[in-house]
């Protein structure tokens, strides 16, 4: 168990994000890239508040929607990453 709560909440997303995108290295890319839908922030840093971490939460449930609806992965930002 984390003690820290940032680092409990950065640990949830990563793992959802993995989840939700299927691979660990493309998580990490769309955790660390500033998205629009997020004022530019990058996911982790809006996780770094609960309201955030919900924001971040909701984003990645409206992917693995579209992802289960044989809509597009979502930004350019995933599909970059996952050409590096």
């Amino acid at each position: 168990m984390i003690d820290d709560p940032i680092a409990a909440r950065h640990e949830r997303l990563s793992c959802l994000a993995a989840d939700v995108l299927g691979d660990h290295g493309l998580a990490h890319a769309w955790l660390g890239g500033p998205l629009a839908e997020l004022g530019g922030l990058t996911p982790l840093e809006a996780g770094s508040t609960e309201a955030g971490a919900a924001r971040v939460g909701g984003l990645l449930l409206a992917l693995s929607n579209r992802q289960s609806s044989g809509g597009a992965l979502a930004s350019g930002r995933i599909l970059e990453a996952r050409q590096r």
